[in-house]
């Protein structure tokens, strides 16, 4: 099996735990598959069955006092280079908003399933508009249109205050009530493998193929 890995963090780039979700996972996975990590930064390296490579953004759009919401662009704008570059994979699985474009391109250029994980929701996080401005709508708006792209999403595993706190009227676009056991991630290890990540173990991990 062929995984694309789409993330923002990755060593020596890690300050939160999605970072640490994503390294563990392609360390992890490259014991069982062919991985590439695509990521922002300088990173190359090439040591099968695991790939990272860097990406940087356009430096048109870097930010500055006078337009706070510049560094949500340049986090589309890494997501436009992951996709433009050729993929072989079987699986894409997105980490967090940041290259959740990123993800939906791949998908619709390379017809490829998508796996979607949220390690955070942007609707329960204002606090956000305070450092993007008006990019807090952008970075909303690219979370939303990931998670619209999948078939379901399970919410069991939230504390009931923020199974809705904050969505308001957009609550049944993140919300799905659970209809079936919930399935492994297309991209998991087989079962009893101490090391699989299953949606549950990976934090906050919402995961679901793609149509």
């Amino acid at each position: 099996m062929r995984i694309l890995l789409l993330s923002r963090e990755y060593p020596p780039h890690v300050y939160g735990g999605a970072g640490v979700v994503v390294d563990h996972l392609s360390r992890a996975l490259a014991r069982r598959a062919s991985v590439e990590v695509r990521c922002f930064g300088e990173q190359a390296e090439a040591q099968p069955p695991l790939t990272i490579r860097g990406y940087a953004p356009w430096p048109r759009l870097a930010g500055g006092p006078e337009a706070p919401y510049a560094p949500a662009l340049e986090a589309l704008s890494v997501g436009l280079a992951m996709a433009r570059d050729p993929v072989v994979a079987d699986v894409v699985h997105t980490h967090t908003w940041y290259v959740g474009l990123g993800g939906m391109l791949v998908q619709s250029i390379h017809d490829v399933p998508l796996v979607v994980t949220l390690h955070s929701m942007e609707p329960l996080r204002p606090w956000k508009a305070d450092q993007l401005g008006t990019g807090y709508a952008v970075s909303s708006w690219a979370e939303r249109l990931a998670v619209e792209r999948q078939l379901h999403l399970e919410i069991e595993d939230l504390p009931a205050a923020e199974q809705t706190g904050g969505l308001g009227a957009d609550a049944d676009v993140y919300l799905r009530p659970r209809r079936r056991a919930r399935p492994m991630c297309p991209c998991s290890s087989p079962a009893g493998d101490r090391e699989r990540s299953t949606p549950r173990q990976s934090g906050r991990c919402r995961s679901r193929r793609g149509s």
